[in-house]
């Protein structure tokens, strides 16, 4: 069933977390007891984790807003939800933890120093890393705010780590909210497989 409103449709971004991503950590760096999954029986050597549902929305989004307004749906699922770094497929997304603030995803998202010289005067603020291991920085496209949400670009991180200039920028979403639903859909697709293959066992 389609998300009827967006809290809806946070929950379902979230739940797609579970469906495309194995969302585990080593011991040796567990997860907060809030991100727990205890019940999922998994190898010693790992724990699993979910995202959450806070109890009330976090404070200091500011923090956040070094160039701007961030796309408002983002800015929801940020003050109302706990996760850890999670593979989309689509995009890696840092994580940002349970608590009272932004800290941890605001020390991720402006991490790198020399990105941030090359991306934020251009109004490019970067939530997370493209998949497959690679350094490209996905980014909200500010400059092209409308209302509120804004396109969804990839940059290729060689040119601005080496040469501290952007050579290629491609539009990936044309909003956040795209990008939502587009993550949501390959959940579903991949639950779908999942039933499927194990049907077949």
């Amino acid at each position: 069933m389609k998300p009827r409103n967006d809290s809806e449709l946070l929950d379902a971004f979230a739940q797609s977390f579970l469906m495309l991503d194995e969302l585990i950590c080593p011991h040796d760096r567990p997860p907060p007891l809030v991100l727990l999954d205890a019940t999922t029986s998994v190898d010693w050597s790992i724990v699993r984790w979910h995202p959450i549902r806070l109890p009330a929305p976090r404070a200091c989004i500011d923090c956040l807003r070094r160039v701007g307004r961030l796309p408002q749906l983002f800015e929801s699922f940020a003050e109302s939800f706990g996760w850890l770094d999670v593979d989309l497929r689509i995009c890696r997304l840092f994580a940002n933890p349970p608590a009272t603030d932004f800290v941890d995803l605001s020390t991720a998202m402006f991490a790198d120093p020399v990105l941030n010289n090359a991306l934020l005067p251009l109004r490019f603020v970067r939530f997370a890393l493209a998949p497959d291991c690679c350094y490209d920085p996905i980014c909200f496209d500010l400059s092209n705010f409308d209302g509120d949400d804004c396109p969804i670009v990839r940059l290729e991180h060689e040119s601005i780590l080496r040469h501290d200039r952007i050579d290629k920028c491609e539009v990936i979403f044309d909003s956040f909210r795209d990008l939502v639903q587009a993550v949501i859909d390959l959940g579903h697709g991949a639950a779908n497989n999942r039933d499927k293959t194990n049907g077949c066992t």
